[in-house]
């Protein structure tokens, strides 16, 4: 008999390797064909949404209105900026042109991409797992298919602005399938190498992720999970340098932050209806929809129109966010339980909350996202593959073993892929997003407000005045000043009188705590008014813009959507001739929030009233703040000294 340690079944057993891993490659390259022939025709599907305030930059610059710097960096602070995710949609306008098509194209592209590190992340895992090693090409293209295909990733890949979150997604990837390799080049005594990619080469990465997305601040903890259910922390002293420095320090910081100075991460719930502890218990059911979106995906019931997404005020109320509480427990109880007989299943389940870890967790944002969930989803279909570790013995060595997980495999796929062929087909028209997502969320904003636009693009301007008054009878106090303030926006677009105790009505359904929904809500009135009328003058407007911020006393001025209210009160003043009621606006909107724009039109209201001396210190400090590359930002300087150096009327 030959030996197992002979070289003849050595060169058999790689010779093997070899032929699973090209079947494997073969079989993923099948998988990124039918997820470019299923995703093709939603090429063409429309902008929506955070489109529209992303790409105007790109399009100044294929206009020759801007710089590329201007394009990619932005005006505003380079803490919250994005400019390699900038940089890509800049690339596909200068490739495609500035439509949907291109930009859309860039990110199928990119999820094929990614869709390739999940494979190689997923098989380099499994080889760790000494139940799934020999198996690791043929589970590991599973896994990318379940990811590749799953209907949850159509709202990422056809939402353009999603490259964001897709470039973020691919440098964790790369991130933590460098972690793995200096992982073993440790083991082999090759520790140069591994501190390079440790301490060079994978914060260079992540520090790209951030630059696209903040949230490829998860990168670490990913390996976190990784370390902890594959390795143990087994005595590598560089591995514990590599978690003190990208886990606990940064850790340690955050907590310091959150102690000494919380207003740095938390002082944005100065703009949302809900605190801190809410939006942690409302995050826990979110990550329990998420799940129940992932195990069984009903297409109609996705999509971005989210915002509808009920708040939990406390563990009881819902009851369900206690439930939601236990089950994510009584998961991960469960997962660690099952470490040692199935690490890759601990490591998955563990990898998908990390990577939760930013946009789930106590940050100020809203409350839930399908696309948040386009990296979590690789920890998930590691898990899937990985319990079948726990499958007994037998089961798996038998003949029939694999053709009957690759018959159920190709099923699941071919399922998923069917719902998600039918998401893109959604996806080709904002009238078919608009009208499945009303029927679906008919207490969305967003979708009342699509359907709306789409019903105005057709003509139907009743259709539209019927959402409107339909979103003013609502029993929530914010959506009946909404549907007030869009119902005279409808009637005054459509050429209709507008009602003056329909207006009159307005004031006294202001709120106290304005957030982003109240600014669109009047900054859409003003442009109207200011294109038609609309029997309203712009200094009563102004009054009520003023009177909007005056009602919110007790939300700080230096919330986001308040300060930009004090600009629009200030702007419709201006437009109005009451430059003294526009400089009082103006100069509480630049104290509080330090605005370029708002700095800009205080200094332009100061010089037109004569106040040379304070318009100049104004001027001054947006000088030298102001980016050199910033053309309209130089432009608004050189109108503002013009007006500083001419002769006095």
């Amino acid at each position: 008999m030959q030996s197992p340690t002979s070289p003849r079944s050595w060169r058999a057993a790689l010779l093997a390797d070899g032929a699973h891993l090209r079947l494997a490659s073969i079989g993923f390259a099948l998988l990124a064909l039918a997820t470019l022939a299923i995703y093709w025709p939603g090429l063409n599907g429309p902008f929506l949404l955070d489109d529209g305030v992303t790409f105007p930059p790109i399009q100044r610059w294929l206009a020759g209105q801007a710089s590329l710097a201007e394009a990619v960096l932005g005006r505003g602070s380079q803490l919250t900026a994005r400019p390699v995710a900038m940089a890509s949609f800049a690339l596909s306008a200068m490739l495609g042109g500035d439509t949907p098509f291109s930009f859309k194209l860039g990110n199928l592209i990119l999820h094929v991409l990614c869709g390739l590190l999940v494979w190689q992340l997923v098989r380099r895992l499994l080889e760790l797992d000494p139940r799934l090693a020999a198996r690791a090409p043929f589970l590991a293209t599973i896994a990318s298919g379940l990811w590749l295909l799953h209907p949850i990733q159509v709202s990422t890949v056809l939402y353009s602005v999603q490259r964001m979150a897709q470039l973020s997604t691919a440098l964790v990837l790369a991130a933590v399938l460098l972690y793995l390799l200096a992982r073993r080049e440790l083991a082999e005594g090759r520790v140069r190498s591994a501190l390079f990619k440790l301490f060079v080469t994978f914060p260079l990465l992540v520090v790209l992720g951030l630059l696209s997305k903040q949230n490829a601040a998860v990168a670490p903890l990913i390996c976190l999970a990784i370390e902890l259910s594959y390795f143990g922390f087994a005595g590598k002293g560089p591995v514990r340098a590599f978690f003190a420095a990208f886990v606990l320090l940064p850790g340690t910081a955050v907590l310091a932050s959150l102690l000494l100075a919380p207003d740095w991460l938390l002082g944005g719930y100065a703009e949302w209806d809900f605190s801190p502890m809410q939006r942690l218990l409302s995050e826990a059911r979110a990550l329990t929809s998420y799940l129940g979106l992932i195990l069984w995906p009903r297409g109609p019931g996705m999509g971005v129109y989210t915002d509808d997404f009920a708040l939990s005020t406390g563990l009881f109320s819902p009851p369900a966010t206690a439930l939601s509480v236990l089950a994510l427990l009584a998961a991960s109880a469960g997962a660690a339980y099952w470490r040692k007989a199935a690490p890759s299943l601990c490591a998955g389940w563990f990898a998908f909350l990390a990577a939760h870890a930013v946009e789930s967790s106590l940050l100020p944002v809203e409350l839930y996202y399908e696309h948040r969930n386009y990296l979590p989803l690789t920890g998930l279909v590691l898990a899937a593959v990985g319990a079948t570790a726990l499958l007994p013995a037998g089961a798996t060595t038998r003949k029939t073993y694999r053709m009957q997980l690759a018959g159920a495999a190709l099923v699941i796929i071919v399922a998923l892929a069917t719902v998600t062929a039918g998401r893109v087909s959604v996806w080709r028209s904002l009238d078919s997003i608009s009208a499945e997502g009303l029927r679906e969320h008919p207490h969305s904003l967003r979708a009342i407000y699509d359907r709306g636009n789409v019903l105005l693009a057709r003509g139907d301007i009743q259709g539209n005045l019927a959402l409107m008054v339909s979103l003013a009878a609502s029993e929530d106090p914010r959506h009946r000043l909404l549907g007030r303030l869009h119902v005279i926006r409808a009637r005054c677009d459509a050429g209709l009188p507008v009602v003056r105790a329909d207006y009159a009505g307005i004031a006294p359904l202001l709120l106290p705590k304005l957030t982003i929904f109240e600014l669109q809500a009047l900054r859409s009135l003003a442009v109207t008014q200011q294109r038609r009328g609309c029997a309203i003058a712009a200094h009563e407007l102004g009054d009520l813009i003023a009177q909007a911020a005056e009602t919110a006393g007790a939300q700080p001025e230096s919330a986001r959507p308040k300060w930009l209210v004090r600009l629009l009160a200030a702007e419709t003043y201006a437009r109005a001739g009451d430059l003294a009621a526009a400089e009082t606006q103006a100069r509480i909107g630049w104290s509080a929030s330090g605005d370029l724009p708002t700095g800009v039109l205080l200094a332009k209201i100061l010089a037109a009233r004569g106040a040379r001396e304070d318009a100049a210190r104004i001027w001054l400090e947006l000088d030298s703040r102001i980016k050199p590359y910033d053309s309209l930002g130089r432009s608004e300087l050189a109108q503002i000294r013009a007006m500083l150096t001419a002769p006095a009327p």
